[in-house]
């Protein structure tokens, strides 16, 4: 909204401006249900804006610690990043009054956005800006314009017979031209002057981004030799692995083959059990139905009597023989 006021001399306007701007909801996306594609490109122009007014705001909280500390020296602030700050932009230099106010939700699921619009609302809450009451002359205009160019005019009253009205004319106008004409010297002079910090700002970023270009080039590096170390390493260990499969394979190839030989051994013993057992059966008349340990153990039995027997025979004898 845009008021003019008329001077008391009927010269110029008075032009005041009164600035509203809603920044939305910063609730995350996904607890809404508008997900559509110009509402995600809204709510990033939306951030992008606050985060350049936060970064205004830092400018300006550094310039009052530096006029605390006796540094007159002001930083310049970057208005132009985003539309809502060239949008604040005569607030921001202190040409005007900036009021933000903040609304916040009790709800525990909201609890980190209204963590964060507290941080923002504290950060301009504790800005100052010196307030500038020199008058702008940028926005007191002419109220009537001559119909035609400064020299047609100029060139039309030289034809003609000079008259104290006339000079008196060209007084007034050249009293009109001079104060722009000082305004717009001294707005190019600070647009100069913001060049050059913006000069200076744009050096120390490339002397930043060239630190970070060798940090990370000297970081790529080492990680590429660690890469490097770790491959040699994993070979390695993939050659000892293969290399202990191929053994753990052979040993277990001759396990198997040991474990054949000794079941066909096994085998072998079995029928001959078997042969020696019928033909024990055969020779001390055995039951068929008796297994080869009660054949055994039978054999055993008869084998103790024999030897019992034959030793008793042989003490008889070896008595006989003595009488």
């Amino acid at each position: 909204m845009v008021i003019r006021n008329l001077s008391e001399s009927d010269q110029f306007i008075v032009v005041n401006s009164f600035i509203l701007c809603d920044f939305a909801g910063s609730e995350r996306m996904k607890h809404t249900d508008q997900m559509g594609k110009a509402t995600v490109k809204e709510t990033l122009n939306i951030n992008a804006s606050i985060l350049t007014l936060n970064k205004c705001f830092g400018s300006l909280k550094a310039d009052t610690q530096n006029v605390i500390r006796g540094n007159e020296h002001a930083s310049v602030l970057p208005y132009r990043d985003s539309k809502l700050t060239m949008l604040f932009k005569k607030f921001l230099k202190g040409k005007g009054q900036l009021t933000m106010v903040a609304n916040m939700s009790q709800e525990a699921n909201l609890y980190y956005q209204t963590e964060q619009i507290l941080k923002i609302t504290s950060f301009a809450y504790k800005t100052r800006v010196e307030k500038k009451t020199k008058d702008n002359l940028a926005f007191r205009l002419p109220q009537v314009m001559p119909k035609r160019r400064f020299s047609t005019m100029v060139a039309h009253e030289l034809k003609s017979s000079v008259s104290s009205r006339n000079v008196n004319f060209l007084h007034v106008a050249s009293d009109r031209i001079h104060p722009e004409v000082l305004r717009l010297r001294e707005e190019n002079a600070k647009l100069i002057e913001e060049m050059r910090m913006k000069d200076l700002e744009q050096q120390k970023l490339l002397a930043e981004r060239d630190d970070l270009e060798t940090s990370f080039k000297e970081r790529i590096t080492q990680l590429e030799g660690y890469l490097n170390a770790q491959g040699e390493s994993r070979n390695f260990y993939r050659d000892k692995f293969y290399e202990l499969e191929a053994k753990y394979r052979n040993r277990v190839t001759e396990a198997n083959r040991k474990e054949l030989d000794y079941m066909t051994r096994l085998d072998a013993a079995n029928d001959k059990i078997d042969e020696l057992t019928l033909k024990l059966r055969e020779e001390f008349g055995i039951e068929d139905s008796a297994g080869p340990r009660e054949t055994v153990s039978k054999v055993i039995h008869l084998h103790n009597e024999m030897r019992d027997a034959a030793t008793e025979e042989v003490e008889e004898l070896t008595k006989l023989n003595e009488d």
